[in-house]
């Protein structure tokens, strides 16, 4: 899948494992690192497993946006970017290959 950031502090502070973990602490900055590595290798947001310790699930009121478990309290947040409207929710999640990370919360 295609990643990218919503801008271009967050991408630098994605791209710097240190940064990451000055910010969020080790354990989660390697939950980060490695989520990343498994959006980057997803074909498209229908092959996330939902079930922990990803935890993949849309947030419910704000269309395409979804998110991935990284340990409570964080969840890394990311927005859907193909615009095709689907009727059924899995079809849709098949065809959005490209992602804009937002950040955690």
């Amino acid at each position: 899948m295609k990643v990218g950031f919503c801008d271009s502090r967050t991408q630098r502070l994605f791209n710097d494992h240190e940064r990451l973990e000055a910010r969020y602490g080790a354990e989660v900055a390697i939950r980060i690192a490695t989520r990343m590595a498994m959006l980057v290798i997803a074909k498209n947001l229908s092959v996330l497993p939902i079930r922990p310790p990803i935890g993949f699930r849309a947030i419910g009121g704000e269309p395409d946006h979804f998110s991935v478990d990284l340990g409570a309290p964080y969840c890394l947040r990311f927005v859907g970017l193909d615009g095709r409207v689907r009727r059924r929710k899995a079809d849709k999640l098949r065809h959005i290959e490209e992602i804009e990370v937002i950040g955690v919360e």
